[in-house]
């Protein structure tokens, strides 16, 4: 759900404000968001209702594009960069580095993202008669090393594009105008079709890869609703919500995810050291529990509906002015199942 009623809108008005409306093809308006909106999606499900062509598709072509404008960009930016490295501006020189990329990294959603990423490799795998658990196990880790590797070289050129920008920077809102303008200083109009390329291919991948988790892992639950009808209903459940544009998706997007990601974290972090614990069902519920209880105060304290009286208590937690109060309390509460599940709780 967090998928077609987040992630996709987002991916969705992502596509439509950085990567068509900067194109001048046609003027922003209701009408024309929603026939982009629509137009986008049913590409989308067209891919996904065809799930032996999401290995050749995106593997074949979309990613392999996505990358070569990337490299492209990111070469560019590191030989000619628009100028020197500067200070940072006054909200992240007051900020904790660390903490306040965390926090923004929460944006990308891309835990939430690994944790669907398995199954999407799984079902690919399968598609393919590829259904030894050796064999599906190997390629996962392939596939997720090749990830994280791509995604580290990926954010390092853009942390190097936003620290050499002073040249484009002001005025701008959002890291996506200070990207658009610099890739427009570096290639001129041409820079506006890389950029377009690249924000369309990025998007369009990430729809078909967690929307077609998403329906994959719903169509278990009841046979008769199969893998298409969900596709299906996540296309106009995405379509829908896309309407209400991006700025105000980002505005409700944020307290959900200080709710969600430290959840997700942790999530991943148990898979990790699984094998590790002793009494793997009291390690899951007792850290996960923690966690949730100290992200959704993060959350609350986001919207301003935290009581008084417990904002009060948790201001002496490390961490809790910058919005990750359930930190150490997770890590706490991971510790102590390792030394309460020993003794069989």
């Amino acid at each position: 759900m967090i998928g077609s009623l987040f992630a996709m809108p987002r991916v969705t008005n992502v596509a439509y404000e950085m990567a068509w409306l900067p194109l001048n093809i046609v003027d922003d308006s209701s009408h024309a968001h929603f026939i982009f909106s629509l137009i986008f999606n049913i590409v989308g499900m067209l891919f996904m209702l065809r799930p032996n062509t999401i290995i050749s598709t995106v593997g074949k072509f979309m990613t392999p594009a996505l990358l070569v404008l990337l490299v492209v960009v990111a070469v560019n930016v590191i030989i000619s960069p628009l100028s020197d490295i500067v200070e940072p501006s006054k909200a992240y020189a007051t900020n904790p580095a660390i903490t306040s990329g965390l926090i923004s990294g929460y944006q990308t959603m891309d835990v939430l993202a690994a944790i669907a990423f398995g199954g999407i490799v799984a079902r690919a795998l399968a598609v393919r008669d590829v259904t030894s658990p050796q064999k599906v196990m190997k390629y996962t880790i392939s596939a997720g090393l090749i990830s994280v590797l791509l995604l580290a070289m990926l954010y390092f050129s853009l942390f190097y594009l936003g620290a050499t920008s002073a040249q484009v920077a002001d005025g701008a809102t959002n890291g996506g105008q200070i990207f658009s303008r610099y890739v427009n200083a570096l290639f001129g109009f041409t820079g506006t079709w890389i950029m377009s390329g690249i924000i369309i291919l990025a998007n369009m991948t990430t729809l078909v890869g967690v929307t077609s988790a998403c329906a994959d892992y719903f169509s278990k639950f009841h046979v008769r609703l199969s893998y298409p009808f969900w596709v299906v209903v996540f296309t106009i459940v995405t379509t829908t919500v896309a309407q209400t544009g991006l700025t105000e998706l980002l505005r409700i997007t944020i307290p959900a995810l200080l709710l969600i990601y430290p959840v997700a974290i942790m999530l991943v972090l148990l898979q990790i050291v699984r094998s590790k614990l002793p009494n793997i069902k009291f390690s899951y519920y007792f850290t996960l529990l923690v966690t949730v209880f100290f992200s959704a105060c993060d959350s609350l304290k986001n919207v301003d509906l935290l009581p008084q009286t417990l904002e009060n208590l948790l201001s002496h937690l490390p961490l809790y002015s910058d919005g990750m109060a359930w930190l150490i309390p997770a890590f706490v509460a991971l510790a102590l199942s390792l030394l309460l599940g020993r003794k069989k709780v």
